[in-house]
């Protein structure tokens, strides 16, 4: 299965130490035996198919604002990437792409590019845009 819990909780840990958020949302210090004690008594390693989660993975919004302005939103939970968001507004005269580190601005009159950088969530924080 492509959502197996140990293919993306425990494998990347035992194979390379590698973590991440969603590793880091299971157990506080991750180890093979912490790892693998979450899985088989903790939510996590539940079949995402056969189990009572109920959150969204695919979700289309349209909106219209009262000056008649509209606007469309799409969230997709599957991508290529784990653990990683990302963000992109298209607008009449620009698009943004954001990665949650650098948000990428590209304005179709000039045809120029620019990245503003921002503040990352630390490390050690559990924040990871849920909230």
């Amino acid at each position: 299965c492509c959502y197996s819990a140990k293919k993306i909780y425990l494998d990347p840990f035992v194979e390379s130490g590698q973590t991440n958020s969603f590793l880091q949302a299971v157990v506080d210090v991750p180890s093979q035996e912490s790892i693998i004690e979450a899985l088989s008594s903790g939510p996590y390693g539940r079949c995402v198919f056969e189990c009572d989660n109920d959150v969204v993975d695919n979700q289309v919004v349209n909106m219209e604002f009262e000056d008649g302005s509209t606007a469309s939103f799409t969230m997709i939970a599957f991508s290529k990437e784990i653990c990683v968001r990302k963000t992109k507004i298209f607008g009449t005269l620009g698009v943004l792409e954001g990665d949650g580190s650098v948000i990428k601005h590209f304005d179709f009159l000039t045809q120029s590019s620019k990245d503003f950088v921002g503040d990352r969530v630390p490390v050690e924080s559990k924040m990871r845009g849920h909230d």
